[in-house]
């Protein structure tokens, strides 16, 4: 029972060890994000193939009676127990889960996903930024004053050039300005 215990703790702290995201695209609808992580977890479930088999045991209940050379009759009751502990197999497929979520994850990275939460990180490695979340607008000219084109609340935006002021910047098939002071980190 100790070894299961053991185990059970190991699996959790395994299983918290790989991360999920929440994965985000400029310009991608949802039909696009099923269809990349669709592909991606096909690819990694075949890479890491499980075993599903469980820790069991079965009991045989046994009663009759003996008879020895003497002819004494005596009687016998007990019980027999097999015990099948896949502990190890549980650990291996811990390990296999987290090698998929990482071979997933890099997949959906290879699709163009970014994942929501790494925002600054991505666009310092690939010329996007991530506008804030609220009240931010793609406009036509370097200006508040001028059009609002598109609403870019947590979007991420391809730069295109930079001012002191004002990024020009890609939002899917759309170019126009945010305001440096709009995009988080800047």
């Amino acid at each position: 029972m100790d070894r299961l215990v053991f185990a059970f703790v190991i699996s959790a702290l395994l299983a918290g060890c790989a991360q999920t995201y929440t994965w985000t695209k400029p310009s991608a609808s949802s039909s696009d994000f099923y269809r990349s992580s669709s592909y991606c977890e096909a690819l990694s479930t075949g890479a890491t193939p499980m075993d599903y088999s469980s820790n069991s045991s079965s009991t045989s209940y046994h009663s009759g009676s003996v008879t020895n050379n003497s002819g004494n009759t005596g009687y016998y009751s007990g019980t027999t127990t097999t015990h099948q502990n896949n502990t190890g197999q549980a650990m291996g497929n811990a390990v296999k889960a987290i090698r998929r979520q990482g071979i997933y994850n890099d997949c959906m990275r290879g699709e163009g996903w970014v994942p929501q939460n790494e925002g600054s990180v991505y666009a310092s490695m690939s010329q996007n930024v991530q506008a804030d979340q609220a009240n931010v607008f793609l406009r036509a000219e370097p200006s508040f004053g001028a059009e609002k084109l598109a609403d870019a609340s947590g979007q991420f935006l391809e730069v295109i050039e930079e001012s002191d002021q004002w990024i020009r910047v890609r939002m899917g098939d759309r170019e126009g300005f945010v305001h440096r002071s709009k995009i988080q980190g800047h």
